[in-house]
């Protein structure tokens, strides 16, 4: 999964199977021509800082350049639509359903248009021009678990049958015991090390917690190091690697006390006060957006 990925003006981050939380930026383009009037500002550059920080600010002056064309264009290619247009899926309303992933952001510029997003404090911009025009688009923040919570029954028995998830299954794990519920989440290894240091990060957090809660790991997929863990480790449950994750915790939000393990996308969709340590020395080292989400996160435990 992709936690960063930049267009030339305008990039998205695929965050779950429900959401694309959109990141707005403008990615290095030195063959572009800088804009009119700022060779001086280029030359002082130069001369106060030198000829790699000179080639920085034409990168810069570039990139806002491209940005607010690029965005120039997507305007024009909304205004262009005919929304007037007859039938209940005109072809000149939304051309292949709507397919372009550059629509929306223009669009929430516009009155009656909202861009949803799973967390909007995320959108950021070092470009200007589209620092001002985030500050024009009128965005909400809504969580994948909050869509769910407010499904009827029928809706979210859908969704599981949809997505292969067994909701009973799971929730009936969860229930065989009055303790309380925790999570770790592992990881891939590439050397017997990190498969030893999984294993350690495993046997201290049940030394920590395993009087007050039941424990459960969910290995990475790629991870087959772990699957002898319920007879190494003992009262620990071995969650399938192959499995819906992200639908798993938005469903069982409610039983699981505690999250927490290696830094994962995982942890962009769980409410922070449910995470209680991740296998990091601090906010600081982990990708974006996980250093800005945990950086003020002070329920955290930081195990190395």
């Amino acid at each position: 999964m992709v936690m960063t990925m930049k267009f030339r003006a305008i990039g998205w981050v695929a965050l779950s199977g429900l959401f694309a939380v959109s990141l707005v930026g403008c990615a290095a383009q030195s063959s572009q021509t800088a804009p009119a009037g700022s060779e001086q500002a280029v030359v002082q550059t130069e001369e106060t800082q030198g000829p790699a920080a000179g080639q920085a600010a034409v990168d810069e002056q570039a990139d806002a350049a491209t940005a607010e064309q690029n965005w120039n264009d997507y305007a024009a290619e909304v205004e262009a639509l005919d929304w007037n247009h007859g039938g209940r899926y005109p072809e000149t309303r939304a051309p292949e359903e709507f397919a372009s992933y550059t629509w929306p952001y223009y669009l929430s510029t516009r009155p009656d248009y909202r861009l949803m997003l799973q967390n909007s404090s995320l959108m950021e911009s070092s470009c200007p021009f589209i620092a001002d025009r985030l500050a024009a688009m009128k965005m909400e923040s809504v969580q994948p678990y909050e869509l769910l919570t407010a499904l009827p029954e029928a809706s979210k028995q859908q969704f599981y049958r949809m997505a292969k998830f067994d909701y009973a299954r799971f929730a009936g794990l969860f229930d065989l015991s009055p303790k309380k519920n925790l999570i770790i989440i592992g990881t891939s290894h590439s050397s017997a090390a990190s498969e030893q240091q999984q294993a350690a990060y495993v046997e201290r957090i049940i030394q920590q917690y395993g009087s007050d809660y039941d424990i459960f790991f969910k290995p990475h997929p790629a991870d087959s190091s772990s699957a002898g863990y319920p007879d190494r480790f003992e009262g620990l449950t071995l969650l399938p690697g192959q499995m819906p994750f992200e639908i798993f915790v938005w469903a069982l939000l409610d039983k699981i006390d505690m999250i927490g393990g290696y830094p994962s996308t995982t942890f962009i969709s769980v409410p922070l006060d449910k995470v209680g340590f991740l296998f990091a020395a601090d906010a600081d080292g982990l990708v974006r957006p996980l250093n800005i989400l945990f950086r003020d996160a002070a329920n955290v435990e930081w195990i190395q």
